[in-house]
C-alpha cells in the first residue's frame, strides 16, 4: 500500500514537470518504475514485506482527550518500530475508532470493525463503563479485546476473551493500607466517585485497612455530575467528624473540582492527611496549576516504571512524534499507561505473526429474517492460541517486567509521591514482598525498609498529621460502673443533686481515662451507674458485664476482674493490675523467749556442724602447708595438734599472730578470712534481728488449717471470690461472710470466729494489699497466692485500649496514680503484712561459700602434695615395701630446715633411726646399725646398678687421687710433720671425741677387675706411685678390687680429736655426694694439688637443700695414700649399706681435663675411661711407632696443651668446639681457656657457618638465574667470600 502511494506520488509530480521537458513518455515510465525498485530495496532493508499478510486490529480510543492522543501515538510506534526490526509473514494494519466519551459510540464503532473490517483484535476502549458492552460482544464474536480500564468489577477470568492491558485498581489497596499503618491511624474517611470505576475499589481497600486493624469510619459519595455546592456540602459534613485522614479515588476531572472545594472548606490546612488513588497521581501532569496549587501536601501510589535509558531514548522519539501530529496542544509528559499500551500492541504482533491470518476471518451464520446485526457478523476464525498468547505472555519491555497471566497484567512494586511544588516528588516505595522501603533498586532490593522521606503534609508542615481531633458532634460511648459502698479508693459514684450529672472518681477511672486521652483518635464518653431506681447496687459484677452484651452499655469500666464465663459475653482488654486472690488472717504475738542459749538460734545445727568441721579442715590444711617451713607449726605432737584449732578459731577475731610463710597458705586465708567474715556478719545480723525486731506469727500458716479447723471465711460483696472458694479451695458455703468495707474486714478478723465472725478473709491482691497497707501491724498474708487474670476494662475498642494501657504501664504514670488512690504503705515494711520472725539460717544460704572455702583449700592441698611427691619421687620409685615408703615420707615430712623434729621421741621408745649422729659423736653413730644383716640397698636388678656406680665413683675419685699425686715431684708428696696451728674454719666444727669405724661384712663380688698379670699387693705407708704408667701402678688395682673383696678393718689414727686446724690455704679437690632420696651426704677432699690435708662430711636435706647436723672434719696430714685410700673404700661401704646412691661429681670435668690423653687398655671398663680415643696427628704418630699400643704419659700431655695457640685451632673453626676438641684430642674446657687467653672470646663457628649457607644460596642463584640476576649474585658470591677470608685474617694476623 506504502509503494502504491509513492508511485502515484512520483507519477503525478513526473507528468506535471516532465511534460514541459517534452521527455517521452516511455521514458518516463522507466524512471518512474527504476524509483520504485528503489522503494522497494528501502522497504526491504527497513523490515517491511511488501506480501506480508495485513492483519485489521480496531483501537477505540477517546481521540478528544489528552489521554487518547498519547495512546495513539504509542500503538503507531509499536507498530512501526516492531517491524521495521526484520520482515515479518504478518502486518498489523491499525483502524481507530473514537469513542467520543460515549459508551454507546464505543460499543457502536466495535460493531463497524467486527463487521465491516472484519478485525482479528480490538484495542479499547479505555474507560471501564466503556468497555463493559464492547467486552461482551468479544465475547460473543470470539475477538480479544484488549482494554486498559482499571476497574475490579470487570475480570478477565468470568470474560475468556478480555485482556487488561493495565495494573487492577484493587492492587493498590494494600499499598494505602500500609501508608496509613506506617503513620499509625486508625481511622480514614473514603471518599470515590459514584461510577463502576469509583466503587469498584471499596471492598478491597476495607479489607486492606481491616488487616491492618484499621477502619473505614465514612464513605463520601460523589457523583461526576454533582455541583460545586454539593461537593461543598459534603467536605462540611466530613468536616464535623474526628477522622482527619482522607483516601480520595477519582478521576482527574472530577477531582480538580473536589481538591478547589476541599481548600475552600479549609481542609487542606494544618492536621489534615489526603491519599489519592493510583489513576489520578499517575494523571496529575494533565490537572492545571490552581489544583496542583490547592493539592499541596496530598500523598498518592502509582505504578513504578523504571527510568532505563531505553525509556528515555523512546521519549524523545515520541516527544517529536507526539508534538507533529498534534501541534495545537501544549507539552504533555509520557505516562506508564502509554508504556503499557506500546508493549501490549508488541504483544499483539508477535501472537498475530505466531498464528497468522485466518481466511476467511469469521464464519458467517446461515442467513435467516431474523439475524441481528450481531449474528450478522458470525465468528472469528483465528486460531484459538491466538488469545491463550495474549493472556500469557512474560517479556522485559519499556515499562519493565511485563507480565500479563490469566489475562490480567500483573504489578510489582508502587511509587509514592507528594505533591509538592508545581508537581510531584518521590517519599518512598512499597511492594507486597518488602512492604514500605525509602529506596528500591531495579532488583527490587530495600533499602531503609519501613521509612519514607521527608514529607511536607498540608499547610507547609512537617509534623505528622495525628488523624482526628475532637467532633463538634458525634456518639458518645456509653460506659456502665458499679455502684458500691466501700473500696471506694477504687471507684466510686456520685450524683449531683442540681443536674443529676454523674461523677465517677477513684483508680479505675482515673486508669480508663488516662488511657483514652493517648489513644489515638479521639472518644467520646459518658459514665452510666449500674444502679435501680432507688441508687442501690443493680446487681453483681457479672450482670453488670452482661449489659454489654444486652446492648445497654458501650464499655464497662470499674474494678472488674478477667474470668472465663464473663469472657462469653464481651472481650476484656489486658488487665492493669496484679492478679491473684490471697488469703489474710490475724497474727499472733509472741513474747520472747530469751534463754541461756539464745545466741545458738541464729544459725541451724547442720551449719554449726558445717562450720566446726571447716574450722578443723582448714587448720589441718595450714598446718600440713607451713610445717616444714615455719617454726610456729613445729614441736611436740600436742603443740601442733593445738596449734591447729588455735589458728584457725583465732582468725574469727583476727587474734592470729603466727606469721604465714608459704604462699598456698597465704592463699588459703586470703578466702578463709573472706568466709569468717561473711559468716561472722550474717551471723550478728541474723542476732540482732532476734533480739530487737517484734516476733509475729499467724495464728493459720495454711488453707487446709482453715478447712480442719473450721473457720469462718469473708469475702467482698459482688466479687467472684465466693465461687472461687467452693471450687478451688472446698470450702463449705455455710462458712462464709460478706462484707463490703476495708472497716468491716477490720472488725470481723479481730472477733475471730469464735465471735461469729470470721478467721480468715479472701479477696483479690489489690484490695489485700490496700488492707494491708491500713493494718498492717495486725494481719499477714499467707500463702499460696492463687493466680487470677486481674482488672480489665470491656470495651469495643479492644486493640487499641489494651495497648495504650500496656503504655502506661511501662510508664510512671501507672505509679504516680496508683500511690495517689492506694497509697505509700506507709509504716509497713512487707506489703505482705506484719514481718514474720526472723528464722535461723541454713545451710543451703552459704552452700556456694563452703563450697568456695573447700576448692581453695583442697586444691592449696593437692598443690602442695603433687610438689612434696615430686621432690621425693626417688622414695616413691624405689623397690622398697609400701610401709617404709609411708615411714620414709613421714620422715622428711617431719623434718625442718633438715632437722629430725621427732627424733628424741623417736629414740625415747627405740624406733633405732639410722643416720649420721652429730659432730661430738665422730663421723658415724654406733646406732647405724653396721651389725645387723639387714640389706640398705634396693633389690633384684637396681642391685647391680647401684654397685657399677659404686663402683664407679670409687675408682674415678681413686685415680683423682692418683692422678693429684703426680702433679708435683715427689720432695712434695711427702707428708708434712707438723700441722698448722691456726683456728678452725667457720662453718666446721672440730671433733670433741674418737669415733671407730663399724666392721663391715663382707660383700659379694659383682664386677672383680683385675689387671692382666694378677698379684695380691701388700702396701706400706711409704709406696709411692709410677709416675709414667698410671694404669701398670698396683695401687690402682688394689683399689679397684679391694671394693668387691674383703675389706680389713681401719684403723683410722687420723679420726682422732684434732687441734684447730686453718683451712684457708687449701682447696676443695674432690666432692663425693650420695643420696637415698631423703637425705644428702657430701664429703669434700681438702687439701693442695699432690697433698691431702682433711676432709669435712655434711648431711642436707633434699628437699630444703639445707644443713641437717654441723659439718666433720677429719685430718690427713699425717696419713699415707693408703690410709685415706682405706677410709674412702670403707666410707662408700657404709654409704651402699644405707641406702645411698653416688651422684655425679660436679669437679669431674676438671680432673677430666687433666687425665686428658691416656691411652687405656682394651679391657678398662667405660666408667674408667677418662679421655676420648686419641684421633690427633701426634697421637697418632706415637702409636704407630709404638705399634698402636704406645702410652702418652701425662708430662707429654700437658706439655703439648702448654704449646698450643690459636694458630694451632684455626682449621677447626668450621667445626662445633666439642667436635674440634676431640678432634685435637683435648678437653673443651682446655680449649676454651687457650682460645681466651688469646683474645678470642667467642669461637667463630657460627658466623663462619652463617657466610657459608649464604655463599651456597648465592651459587644456586647463579647456576638458576641469568642476565641481571646473575651478575647480582656474582657480586654477592664475592662480597660473602672476602667475608670469609676476613673471620680467617682475623684470627691468623
Amino acid at each position: 500500500m506504502i509503494n502504491k502511494c509513492l508511485y502515484k506520488f512520483f507519477a503525478s509530480t513526473l507528468f506535471t514537470y516532465a511534460l514541459p521537458m517534452q521527455i517521452s513518455k516511455w521514458s518516463l515510465h522507466l524512471l518512474m518504475i527504476m524509483i520504485m525498485i528503489m522503494i522497494i530495496c528501502v522497504d526491504q532493508s527497513d523490515g517491511y514485506n511488501a506480501t506480508a499478510a495485513k492483519a485489521d486490529v480496531g483501537i477505540i480510543l477517546d481521540l478528544n482527550q489528552t489521554v487518547g492522543k498519547i495512546l495513539k501515538t504509542c500503538i503507531s510506534m509499536a507498530i512501526d518500530d516492531f517491524y521495521s526490526k526484520q520482515s515479518f509473514n504478518t502486518m498489523i494494519v491499525p483502524h481507530f475508532r473514537d469513542a467520543s466519551n460515549s459508551s454507546a459510540a464505543a460499543a457502536s464503532a466495535a460493531i463497524d470493525l467486527l463487521k465491516n473490517t472484519q478485525v482479528m483484535a480490538i484495542f479499547g476502549p479505555q474507560r471501564s463503563i466503556q468497555a463493559d458492552f464492547v467486552i461482551d460482544i468479544g465475547d460473543l464474536v470470539r475477538v480479544p479485546i484488549i482494554s486498559q480500564s482499571t476497574s475490579p468489577l470487570l475480570s478477565p477470568t468470568e470474560s475468556p476473551h478480555f485482556v487488561r492491558a493495565s495494573w487492577c485498581s484493587s492492587s493498590q489497596a494494600k499499598a494505602i493500607a500500609a501508608i496509613v499503618k506506617n503513620f499509625g491511624w486508625r481511622e480514614v474517611v473514603v471518599v470515590y466517585e459514584d461510577t463502576t470505576y469509583g466503587s469498584g475499589l471499596m471492598p478491597f481497600l476495607s479489607e486492606g485497612l481491616m488487616q491492618i486493624n484499621a477502619l473505614v469510619s465514612y464513605q463520601s459519595i460523589v457523583s461526576p455530575s454533582a455541583e460545586d455546592d454539593r461537593i461543598l456540602q459534603e467536605l462540611y459534613k466530613m468536616k464535623t467528624m474526628q477522622t482527619r485522614v482522607f483516601v480520595v479515588h477519582m478521576l482527574p476531572y472530577l477531582a480538580t473540582r473536589f481538591f478547589k472545594m476541599a481548600k475552600e472548606a479549609e481542609m487542606m490546612r494544618e492536621g489534615y492527611a489526603w491519599i489519592i488513588a493510583d489513576v489520578l497521581t499517575s494523571l496529575l501532569h494533565y490537572v492545571d496549576s490552581e489544583t496542583i496549587e490547592a493539592m499541596q501536601g496530598v500523598l498518592g501510589v502509582k505504578a513504578y516504571v523504571p527510568r532505563s535509558e531505553e525509556v528515555r531514548r523512546f521519549s524523545k522519539r515520541w516527544r517529536k512524534r507526539f508534538d507533529r501530529e498534534n501541534p495545537e496542544m501544549e507539552r504533555t509528559e509520557l505516562d506508564v499507561v502509554g508504556l503499557w499500551a506500546y508493549d501490549t500492541v508488541t504483544v499483539l504482533a508477535e501472537a498475530v505473526e505466531h498464528v497468522g491470518v485466518a481466511s476467511p476471518r469469521f464464519s458467517k451464520p446461515v442467513e435467516g429474517w431474523n439475524l441481528t446485526d450481531l449474528e450478522a457478523i458470525g465468528t472469528s476464525n483465528s486460531d484459538p492460541s491466538f488469545i491463550h498468547l495474549i493472556r500469557n505472555c512474560k517479556f522485559k519491555g519499556l515499562s519493565g517486567d511485563f507480565n500479563i497471566s490469566n489475562g490480567q497484567l500483573q504489578p510489582s512494586a508502587f511509587e509514592i509521591v507528594s505533591v509538592y511544588g508545581r508537581g510531584e516528588c518521590t517519599v518512598g516505595f512499597w511492594s507486597e514482598r518488602n512492604g514500605i522501603s525509602k529506596e528500591l533498586k531495579c532488583d527490587d532490593e530495600v533499602q531503609e525498609k519501613g521509612n519514607l522521606g521527608g514529607i511536607l503534609w498540608p499547610g507547609a508542615t512537617s509534623t505528622v498529621p495525628k488523624g482526628w481531633e475532637i467532633p463538634t458532634s458525634g456518639k458518645k460511648l456509653r460506659v456502665g460502673v458499679p455502684v458500691k459502698k466501700g473500696f471506694t479508693e477504687f471507684i466510686k459514684v456520685e450524683r449531683n443533686q442540681e443536674n443529676k450529672a454523674v461523677k465517677a472518681t477513684g483508680f479505675c477511672i482515673d486508669v480508663f481515662e488516662e488511657v483514652m486521652k493517648s489513644m489515638p483518635y479521639a472518644v467520646q464518653f459518658e459514665y452510666i451507674p449500674f444502679e435501680t431506681i432507688d441508687g442501690q447496687s443493680g446487681g453483681n459484677y457479672n450482670d453488670l458485664v452482661y449489659q454489654i452484651f444486652a446492648e445497654e452499655y458501650d464499655a464497662v469500666v470499674g474494678d472488674v476482674t478477667i474470668v472465663a464465663n464473663r469472657s462469653n459475653f464481651v472481650d476484656f482488654t489486658f488487665p492493669y493490675t496484679e492478679s491473684g486472690v490471697a488469703i489474710v488472717v490475724p497474727i499472733k504475738d509472741q513474747d520472747r523467749k530469751k534463754n541461756a542459749w539464745i545466741f545458738m538460734k541464729p544459725l541451724t545445727t547442720s551449719l554449726w556442724l558445717t562450720i566446726g568441721a571447716f574450722f578443723v579442715f582448714t587448720g589441718f590444711v595450714i598446718w600440713v602447708l607451713e610445717h616444714r617451713v615455719n617454726k610456729h607449726f613445729q614441736g611436740q605432737v600436742m603443740q601442733q595438734v593445738g596449734m591447729i584449732f588455735w589458728f584457725s578459731f583465732s582468725t574469727l577475731v583476727f587474734a592470729h599472730r603466727e606469721r604465714v610463710k608459704s604462699n598456698l597458705t597465704r592463699f588459703v586465708l586470703i578466702v578463709w578470712v573472706f568466709v569468717v567474715l561473711v559468716l561472722t556478719s550474717s551471723y550478728t545480723a541474723n542476732l540482732t534481728s532476734m533480739l530487737t525486731l517484734q516476733q509475729l506469727q499467724p495464728k493459720v500458716n495454711e488453707v487446709n488449717d482453715l478447712v480442719k479447723n473450721g473457720e469462718y471465711v469473708g469475702y467482698q460483696e459482688g466479687s467472684f471470690v465466693s465461687g472461687f472458694l467452693m471450687d478451688s479451695m472446698k470450702f463449705d458455703s455455710s462458712k462464709f461472710r460478706i462484707y463490703s468495707s476495708l472497716e468491716d474486714y477490720d472488725d470481723a478478723l479481730s472477733k475471730g470466729s469464735r465471735d461469729g465472725e470470721v478467721g480468715a478473709v479472701v479477696d483479690e491482691l489489690p484490695y489485700i494489699r490496700l488492707f494491708l497497707s491500713k493494718y498492717c501491724h495486725k494481719y499477714t498474708m499467707i500463702w499460696p497466692t492463687y493466680r487470677t487474670s486481674g482488672f480489665g476494662f470491656g470495651s469495643p475498642l479492644l486493640p487499641d485500649v489494651s495497648r495504650q494501657i500496656l503504655k502506661l504501664k511501662e510508664d510512671d504514670k501507672m505509679l504516680v496514680i496508683t500511690r495517689k488512690w492506694l497509697g505509700e504503705e506507709e509504716g509497713c515494711n512487707s506489703s505482705d503484712g506484719a514481718v514474720i520472725a526472723s528464722e535461723s539460717l541454713t545451710l543451703d544460704s552459704f552452700r556456694g561459700l563452703f563450697l568456695i572455702a573447700g576448692l581453695s583449700s583442697s586444691s592449696a592441698l593437692v598443690v602442695y602434695l603433687c610438689v612434696f611427691m615430686y621432690d621425693n619421687r626417688c622414695i616413691l620409685t624405689s623397690t622398697c615395701s609400701f610401709k617404709k615408703k609411708i615411714c620414709d615420707l613421714g620422715r622428711v615430712f617431719c623434718k625442718e630446715k633438715g632437722r629430725d623434729l621427732l627424733s628424741t621421741a623417736a629414740d625415747s621408745r627405740g624406733r633405732g633411726e639410722r643416720g649420721v649422729a652429730q659432730s661430738q659423736e665422730g663421723m658415724f653413730s654406733q646406732d647405724d646399725g653396721f651389725s645387723t644383716t639387714e640389706p640398705a640397698t634396693p633389690m633384684h636388678d637396681n642391685h647391680i646398678e647401684l654397685v657399677q656406680i659404686d663402683q664407679h665413683s670409687l675408682r674415678l675419685f681413686s685415680l683423682f687421687l692418683l692422678n693429684s699425686s703426680l702433679l708435683f715431684p715427689p720432695n712434695l708428696r711427702k707428708k708434712p710433720t707438723t700441722p698448722p696451728s691456726t683456728p678452725t674454719p667457720r662453718g666446721v666444727a672440730a671433733s670433741t671425741g674418737a669415733a671407730t669405724l663399724p666392721e663391715m661384712a663382707d660383700s659379694t663380688v659383682v664386677f672383680p677387675f683385675q689387671p692382666q698379670d694378677q698379684n695380691d699387693f701388700n702396701l706400706d705407708d711409704d709406696d709411692l706411685l709410677d709416675t709414667e704408667d698410671l694404669f701398670s701402678d698396683p695401687v690402682i688395682w688394689q683399689v679397684c678390687n679391694d671394693i668387691t673383696g674383703n675389706l680389713p678393718p681401719l684403723n683410722p689414727a687420723f679420726l682422732q680429736p684434732l687441734a684447730q686446724y686453718n683451712c684457708a690455704c687449701c682447696q676443695i679437690l674432690r666432692e663425693i655426694t650420695h643420696t637415698n632420696g631423703i637425705n644428702l651426704k657430701r664429703l669434700e677432699i681438702h687439701g693442695v694439688f699432690g697433698i691431702i690435708t682433711h676432709a669435712l662430711l655434711g648431711i642436707y636435706d633434699c628437699g630444703s637443700s639445707l644443713q641437717t647436723q654441723d659439718s666433720q672434719m677429719f685430718d690427713f696430714h699425717k696419713e699415707s695414700t693408703v690410709a685415706v685410700k682405706n677410709f674412702l673404700l670403707e666410707y662408700y661401704e657404709i654409704c651402699r649399706r644405707e641406702g645411698y646412691s653416688p651422684m655425679q661429681d660436679p669437679l669431674s670435668t676438671f680432673y677430666e681435663a687433666l687425665s686428658v690423653g691416656f691411652n687405656q687398655p682394651d679391657n678398662t671398663p667405660h666408667f674408667l675411661q677418662f679421655a676420648p680415643d686419641i684421633t690427633g696427628d701426634y697421637q697418632s704418630e706415637q702409636l704407630n711407632e709404638a705399634g698402636g699400643s704406645m702410652k702418652i704419659p701425662l708430662a707429654m700431655q700437658r706439655e703439648r696443651t702448654r704449646n698450643l695457640g690459636i694458630n694451632d685451632f684455626v682449621e677447626y673453626f668450621h667445626l662445633p668446639i666439642e667436635e674440634a676438641a676431640r678432634k685435637l684430642n683435648i678437653c673443651p674446657t682446655v680449649m676454651k681457656k687457650i682460645c681466651r687467653k688469646n683474645g678470642v672470646l667467642r669461637w667463630p663457628y657460627r658466623k663462619i657457618k652463617s657466610v657459608e649457607r649464604k655463599i651456597s644460596k648465592s651459587e644456586k642463584a647463579i647456576e638458576e638465574s641469568a642476565g641481571e640476576e646473575k651478575a647480582k649474585a656474582l657480586e654477592e658470591l664475592q662480597q660473602y667470600k672476602i667475608q670469609l677470608n676476613n673471620i680467617y685474617a682475623e684470627f691468623t694476623k
